[in-house]
């Protein structure tokens, strides 16, 4: 068992140690560059080993293009070339600037079939709902320090957005109706920073004997509990990385530190022990 990130570090020392015949890539959709160094690493590894799975949630984000380095990994007797692959299933075309553009779909249906009757098992969630543990949604609601403000951006945005920053709101108000939504996301976070503080540290207080995960999106809101609660809490962001992140998260699940502040995008995925 290695992650991504160290492969590069140990891959020589598993092929010339180990007579592996099993390889299991697990979030597989992390290889679909075929550029990026974590699939070069993976595709070396696995020229030795006749069994590959590859495990995911997500194998496409955007277009089909992202599934060829997946699927080459499992049946490069099927899935032999990027061209041919991208020709029949990505309406391959010339570029605007040179070069040949991979970001279209085609034959989508025939795809599907292609992939599903040579390699691909999928399980949907209700399929596999029985063996997941029960979760519990419940929703805590804060007040904000000052709903005026909240009513005024949500129903004046344009002239409240002139009075905090003119320059913002010059550029801003070009396309008022997709952004008006992100600085809202963000003013609420800002009126709620007290009260999430007060709820955390309420919580903590009554729950001495247990530990606490607090995910924030916003970089204003991971600093401000950062500031209010880093006596009692590890804070891992994107600039949290290699050890340094390890360590940070080992003071959480390992040690006596109850709450740990954590950026959604950096910590969502890949993390043991939470």
């Amino acid at each position: 068992i290695i992650n991504y990130r160290i492969l590069q570090y140990w891959r020589s020392y598993l092929l010339d140690n180990f007579d592996f015949q099993t390889l299991v890539v697990d979030e597989a959709h992390y290889i679909s560059s075929p550029e990026s160094t974590r699939t070069q690493e993976v595709k070396a590894l696995a020229e030795n080993i006749p069994n590959r799975l590859a495990l995911t949630a997500t194998p496409m984000e955007n277009r089909p293009i992202e599934l060829f380095e997946i699927l080459h990994l499992l049946r490069p007797d099927v899935f032999k070339s990027r061209w041919d692959f991208a020709e029949r299933y990505c309406a391959l075309k010339p570029g605007r600037f040179g070069g040949w553009d991979y970001s279209g779909s085609s034959r989508e249906k025939e795809l599907h079939q292609l992939i599903y009757s040579t390699c691909g098992i999928r399980y949907t969630k209700a399929q596999v709902m029985k063996q997941l543990p029960k979760k519990l949604r419940k929703f805590v609601t804060v007040p904000l320090s000052d709903p005026d403000e909240y009513e005024t951006a949500e129903e004046e945005f344009a002239d409240w957005l002139t009075d905090i920053d003119p320059e913002a709101a010059t550029r801003a108000l070009r396309a008022e109706s997709l952004t008006k939504g992100g600085y809202l996301l963000r003013l609420a976070a800002e009126l709620k920073q007290k009260y999430v503080v007060e709820w955390i540290d309420d919580w903590c207080q009554k729950n001495p004997d247990e530990k606490l995960v607090v995910f924030c999106k916003h970089k204003q809101m991971l600093e401000f509990l950062h500031e209010k609660t880093q006596a009692k809490s590890v804070f891992v962001d994107g600039s949290v990385t290699g050890k340094k992140r390890e360590k940070e998260v080992a003071k959480f699940t390992k040690g006596k530190i109850p709450l740990l502040v954590g950026n959604i995008q950096a910590m969502g995925t890949g993390v043991d022990g939470l």
